[in-house]
């Protein structure tokens, strides 16, 4: 079982959120999210979406946005157990920090 079989909600969004993501285009995938967290109610759901929102604000190299995009994704996955989403923050989150310098 893939972690997107626990998922409840907007799967398909999530789904070509992460392929854009892979072809590049983190601008179209950023998008998808946003629209993804204005309208799910589900936990797991907005957690993966503020994941991938912050991997997609890394790969644009928003920096000055980096910081609250942790916190929020932090905040998201910190009730869940879900160590997949909880090794994603902290890889990011470092990955963030380097690109800060």
């Amino acid at each position: 079982m893939g972690w997107l079989d626990r998922v409840e909600d907007q799967v398909d969004a999530l789904t070509q959120s992460r392929a854009l993501q892979e072809a590049s285009r983190s601008a179209e995938a950023y998008t998808v999210l946003e629209r993804v967290l204005r309208t799910t109610t589900d936990p797991r759901t907005r957690a993966d979406a503020m994941v991938q929102r912050l991997s997609a604000l890394i790969n644009l190299g928003r920096t000055a946005e980096f910081t609250r995009a942790i916190e929020e994704a932090s905040a998201a996955v910190r009730d869940l157990a879900e160590p997949y989403l909880h090794g994603h923050v902290n890889a990011l989150a470092a990955l963030a920090a380097h690109h800060q310098g």
